[in-house]
């Protein structure tokens, strides 16, 4: 067994770690300048087009919880865990907002 990682795998950590990255630097730079817009998306933006949309999921939801917990007070991160749970709750029932709340209340 080869215990070296593949070329893709270190590409997938490269990309992902460039992603963060550029979610957190940008939002740093539309924060510190006030600027009207989100520019926190970037990385995520560039990661799900590089990789896979899968991957642009992770990163969005690793700039949101790193967000919650450094910036912001910790008890944001349930609102992020509840909007998560909801989006994949909803997928299963296919599209009805039902799935939303009963996700919420579930947790």
């Amino acid at each position: 067994m080869n215990d070296k990682m593949s070329v893709k795998k270190k590409r997938y950590i490269a990309v992902m770690l460039l992603g963060l990255a550029l979610n957190i630097g940008l939002y740093w730079v539309s924060h510190i300048f006030k600027m009207p817009m989100w520019l926190d998306t970037v990385g995520t933006a560039v990661t799900a087009v590089a990789l896979e949309p899968a991957a642009g999921l992770v990163i969005g939801y690793a700039t949101n919880l790193f967000e919650s917990s450094a910036i912001y007070m910790s008890g944001t991160i349930v609102f992020f865990a509840i909007t998560a749970a909801g989006r994949g709750y909803r997928r299963h029932v296919r599209g009805s907002s039902a799935g939303v709340a009963a996700a919420a209340m579930q947790l």
